[in-house]
């Protein structure tokens, strides 16, 4: 028998169940779910058409952009880049003057002018 010391004396510890391998529900709530993955509803054309809509810009999206450009809510458009960044599409980057994350889709972007080393 285990004891475990309570104020002055020595009580038994409390019965303790074998464990059977399972966990209660409450056990693993929020294990196992991505940020972002709440969001439902969406329309699962709506990584195509943020491609579509990245080739027509230039190859750099925001968050804004998309839910102006597409007409879809705020969630949407970042759930949609999210999956863009998750397919290998787009890369997840910071545009430091303004100051909020920007979207940069390689395969639209410009082609950057050649560079003699020096």
């Amino acid at each position: 028998m285990h004891l475990a010391p309570r104020s002055s004396s020595l009580v038994p510890a409390p019965f303790s169940r074998p464990s059977t391998g399972r966990q209660s529900a409450g056990a693993v709530k929020g294990r196992g779910r991505r940020k972002g993955a709440a969001v439902t509803g969406i329309d699962p054309l709506l990584p195509v058409r943020i491609l579509k809509l990245a080739r027509d810009k230039g190859g750099i999206l925001s968050v804004a952009d998309v839910a102006i450009g597409l007409e879809v809510p705020l969630d949407h458009a970042e759930a949609g880049l999210a999956e863009c960044v998750r397919a290998g599409n787009a890369l997840p980057d910071y545009d430091i003057a303004r100051a909020h994350p920007i979207y940069r889709f390689p395969e639209f972007l410009p082609p950057e002018p050649h560079r003699i080393p020096g």
